[in-house]
């Protein structure tokens, strides 16, 4: 999909699910992710040499920030069913209102495999991305705020290198993205390679063809394994980089 379609795909996708259901979702993912953000202060409060009595506020609210860890599945995992559900929906209407003339040119493999690319890239960004991103920027904000107030010298360092980091994670991201679709189109042929096996077994058979076709599919299998390990190797080393910068 083009940048224009995408965009347009994402509106549709949270129209379907509900404003209010995405509103109530992130409003929830970030107060779980509130509460994790702030077990160092509350650990530090909670332990403090200076008091000689346990705040059960402050117990009551580590308490739930531990909990948070486990709780922040439940509606990322609600959330992800409600995406795979809805955006599979919507790429099947798509398919079904095209006209014949745009599947003459394609199999059965790759008609399935790009309505599950559509529907998986949907779902990892609600899972992954966007929890990823609201949860570095809290993480930030507490930290920063935290470190402005003990010194504005060692808090701005720190906001400096943090905007450093967040900037070149979208830089590289977006440098990742011809990797990933390469890597996406390497697994639906893989797949629909598959499928069309299959479905031409017969024919394949009893034109003594097997030979061919699992050199075939061997060819394109190390073609995929080869995407995959580029795209990984990237990735790790963008990792390494930033690592060295928050370190």
């Amino acid at each position: 999909m083009n940048k224009k379609r995408t965009i347009s795909f994402f509106r549709q996708l949270i129209k379907s699910i509900g404003i209010t259901q995405v509103c109530i979702y992130v409003g929830i993912i970030v107060i779980l992710f509130l509460l994790i953000g702030i077990q160092p202060f509350l650990i530090s409060e909670l332990f403090s040499f200076t008091k000689s009595t346990i705040d059960y506020t402050y117990l009551f609210l580590l308490l739930l920030s531990f909990l948070s860890v486990s709780f922040v599945a439940f509606p990322k995992n609600y959330m992800l069913q409600k995406v795979r559900k809805v955006s599979k929906s919507i790429v099947f209407k798509d398919i079904s209102d095209k006209s014949y003339s745009k599947f003459v040119d394609m199999n059965l493999g790759e008609v399935q495999n790009l309505a599950s690319e559509i529907s998986y890239s949907a779902r990892s960004l609600q899972y992954e991305s966007i929890s990823f991103i609201l949860n570095v920027i809290l993480i930030i904000s507490l930290y920063a705020f935290s470190l402005i107030t003990y010194d504005i010298f060692i808090g701005g360092v720190y906001i400096l290198f943090c905007s450093l980091y967040l900037w070149l994670s979208i830089v590289f991201s977006k440098d990742n993205v011809r990797l990933i679709q390469d890597a996406l189109d390497s697994t639906s042929e893989t797949n629909s390679f598959f499928v069309d096996y299959f479905q031409n077994v017969e024919v394949i058979i009893s034109t003594f063809r097997q030979f061919f076709e699992t050199k075939k599919y061997d060819t394109i299998l190390s073609k995929e394994q080869k995407t995959y390990f580029n795209l990984q190797k990237r990735i790790d080393s963008h990792q390494l980089l930033l690592q060295l910068i928050l370190s």
